[in-house]
């Protein structure tokens, strides 16, 4: 894959998620850092290569068992409350670990490279390669946010067909509202 699809990608998701290098709750109160890596269990969390945001040392298990601790805590009471956190930079004074930038930059990219591999087995790799660089930023965000082109089979059939009118007029149905549809338009997939 060529770098200035896997950048156009990248950035977008940059642009769309933002960059914390902090533990926050998302929007659905799960434990989350950097771009949008979400954090299932402390296990995971404690496998982490986070630093101590003073020294910018590798942080201790100790440290990463508070942080790990003190999110879930605030995770939790967004769940309760419906789970709609939209500020990751109110949860910046929880906890001092962060997770460097070249770690964001590792994880992101192979990220991507996975949703790539996921949504060409989903829509065939002659559809995929029929996309613009913007239309695949579009489709591997909606991927990363929901998950999966799967639940989506208008959508997916649509990218198939390489129909972008289509695509258009399902991408509401994605969730692409706002934000995306308008990426989605500046980027021509509606062209």
């Amino acid at each position: 894959m060529e770098s200035t699809t896997i950048n156009t990608i990248r950035q977008h998701i940059i642009k769309s998620e933002g960059r914390p290098s902090w533990p926050y709750p998302d929007i659905k109160g799960n434990v989350t850092i950097g771009t949008g890596f979400k954090i299932d269990s402390e296990a995971d969390f404690i496998k982490l290569p986070l630093v101590d945001k003073a020294t910018r040392k590798q942080a201790s298990e100790t440290e990463k068992r508070a942080a790990w601790e003190a999110i879930k805590e605030k995770a939790d009471e967004i769940k309760k409350a419906g789970g709609h956190n939209k500020d990751a930079d109110a949860f910046q004074r929880y906890t001092n670990v962060r997770m460097p930038e070249a770690e964001q930059d590792k994880r992101l990219n192979e990220e991507i490279m996975s949703r790539i591999g996921k949504i060409k087995g989903e829509v065939g790799d002659e559809a995929w390669n029929k996309l613009t660089d913007g239309q695949k930023a579009v489709a591997v965000d909606i991927h990363y946010v929901k998950g999966s082109l799967k639940p989506f089979p208008a959508f997916t059939d649509a990218i198939k067909r390489g129909d972008a009118d289509a695509c258009h007029r399902v991408l509401p149905a994605v969730g692409a509202d706002g934000f995306l549809r308008k990426l989605g338009e500046s980027f021509g997939f509606f062209s």
